[in-house]
């Protein structure tokens, strides 16, 4: 058995506006390809985290594996705009500061049963999204508080076809856990800045499934794609907010809840070439 032993690495992370809106992908699924910036990942066999970017490649490993990766995500994430609503400051909404750290942890297992046909096991995250703002902040009603959280559980098969071809199929069990908390920020009502107009938390889980391919054009160069499908997650959870009753609101009780999400698709095409015994040339498009 080949264990791998890995380093926690700390890396940058930018948070565009799209996130509000969708999931914010994670890239960080193993610290052995942080080097390449994960150039290369569907086609780079380095250890058992293969699971997570293509199964087919687990057919290139002759022993067991063992993967451990726990990475910290450090943002700086500032935010310049303007708003004149209301007489305020135009520069009011500036904020800095405003997605939190975050580790990410993973870990892998794979083993060959025989030359053609390997399995695996994966658990790590390739979805996540965590902002926050002062409870006061002038544009609470689209800013607040977000935090997406997901673990993804992947089991994996690969079949190698020939020297030159392997197939991998995996099955995925996606756990995920929302927060969401809006404010009232500034408004034409007198309400406080604080007051929460939508406090929403909830989990749930949902399937999906991932397919993979590798070729080998000769003991240099590798290409590899995987694909991951969609999966549809609809949080159950609790509601609330702080809105007055005489406006239709709960005034703080709490009533059951749900958010639906989709987690998008995820292909990777890539290729691995080894010029020589220094220089490697590693690439990938990668569509979500």
């Amino acid at each position: 058995m080949k264990f791998t032993k890995t380093l926690i690495a700390a890396s940058l992370a930018v948070v565009s506006a799209d996130s509000f809106a969708a999931a914010f992908q994670l890239a960080e699924q193993n610290v052995s390809g942080l080097g390449r910036a994960y150039a290369g990942e569907a086609a780079v066999a380095d250890d058992a985290s293969v699971v997570a970017r293509n199964p087919a490649l687990m057919s290139l490993f002759k022993d067991k594996q063992i993967s451990v990766a726990g990475i910290a995500v450090i943002p700086d994430v500032s935010l310049n705009g303007e708003g004149a609503a209301y007489g305020l400051d135009e520069n009011v909404i500036d904020d800095d500061s405003i997605a939190p750290s975050a580790f990410i942890p993973a870990g892998y297992f794979t083993m060959p049963l025989n030359d053609k046909v390997s399995l695996g096991f994966g658990a790590f995250s390739n979805f996540g999204l965590s902002t926050e703002f002062n409870d006061d902040y002038a544009a609470g009603s689209i800013a607040g508080e977000t935090e997406i959280v997901t673990v993804n559980m992947n089991a994996s098969a690969s079949y190698k076809i020939n020297e030159q071809f392997s197939l991998g199929l995996g099955l995925n069990y996606v756990y995920a856990d929302a927060k969401v908390i809006r404010n009232a920020g500034t408004n034409p009502f007198g309400l406080p800045a604080s007051t929460q107009i939508a406090h929403l938390e909830g989990d749930d889980y949902g399937f999906g499934w991932n397919v993979g391919v590798m070729y080998q054009l000769d003991e240099n160069s590798r290409f590899g794609f995987n694909y991951r499908s969609e999966t549809d997650i609809d949080f159950e959870g609790e509601y609330s907010n702080q809105l007055p009753a005489a406006v239709g609101g709960l005034a703080g009780t709490v009533v059951p809840g749900e958010l639906k999400l989709t987690l998008p698709a995820i292909a990777e095409f890539s290729g691995s070439h080894q010029v020589d015994k220094k220089l490697g040339v590693h690439y990938s498009i990668l569509w979500t």
